[in-house]
């Protein structure tokens, strides 16, 4: 299986948990996770839409390069005479497909903060 991890090759960066910082604004317990999921640093010094929004780019752009990938194993699926191997791409696009849409639902819970009418 292609496995591709969603981080956007942005590094080893971790999620900032400074309990020192004195910030007004806490951050949602969705939005840590999903910047943990795609290894995204939340910088205290912004503000939780600026980090939303580029938490979006990078989950957009892991979404493309799957959908990517995905079109490659259909073309594949379509140009291969044998039934093991068929099987196996087939498989293999099911689980992109499943892997796209878990990205586009974690894309619609960060639509809710990238306003900044949650709070």
């Amino acid at each position: 299986m292609a496995e591709v991890v969603p981080s956007a090759a942005r590094g080893s960066a971790v999620v900032s948990q400074d309990s020192s910082n004195a910030s007004s604004e806490s951050l949602p317990k969705e939005i840590t996770e999903l910047a943990e999921k795609y290894q995204f640093s939340i910088s205290h010094d912004r503000s939780i839409q600026k980090e939303v929004i580029e938490l979006k780019k990078i989950i957009r752009s892991a979404v493309k390069k799957q959908m990517r990938i995905k079109a490659g194993y259909v073309q594949m699926q379509k140009a291969t005479n044998g039934k093991k191997q068929s099987d196996n791409l087939k498989r293999e696009v099911r689980d992109l497909s499943d892997q796209i849409s878990d990205m586009q639902d974690d894309l619609q819970t960060l639509d809710v903060y990238d306003t900044g009418a949650f709070g």
